[in-house]
């Protein structure tokens, strides 16, 4: 195979396979976020989401977790796992809300 040829096939792989990338939150509202939370999710479901100053959001404590990553605007937190994204509502009793009955607390910084 020519190797221009299989250069180009390879670079076209690379660029259609799905990117890892996640940018780092605005410090304007990411103190407000970043540390670990409890979530109280639809249905009764729990999980623990750790959310990293890098734009990262882990999940555990739940097999069905999915890793995802976030951002932040003001007051509300948007978390994207590459299936859905939810916006989050930083209440004023400091605890974060989102669609459904969706209840979040801060557990630690």
């Amino acid at each position: 195979m020519h190797s221009a040829f299989r250069s180009l096939l390879i670079s076209g792989f690379l660029l259609s396979l799905p990117a890892a990338v996640y940018a780092a939150p605005p410090s304007s509202c990411a103190k407000k976020f970043v540390g670990t939370w409890q979530h109280n999710g639809i249905g009764g479901i729990k999980n623990t989401a750790i959310l990293k100053a890098n734009g990262q959001a882990e999940c555990r404590d739940n097999p069905a977790c999915v890793q995802g990553t976030w951002t932040c605007n003001g007051n509300v937190l948007s978390y994207n796992n590459g299936m859905y994204s939810t916006d989050y509502t930083l209440q004023p009793n400091g605890t974060m809300t989102a669609r459904d009955g969706i209840t979040v607390t801060r557990m630690k910084r």
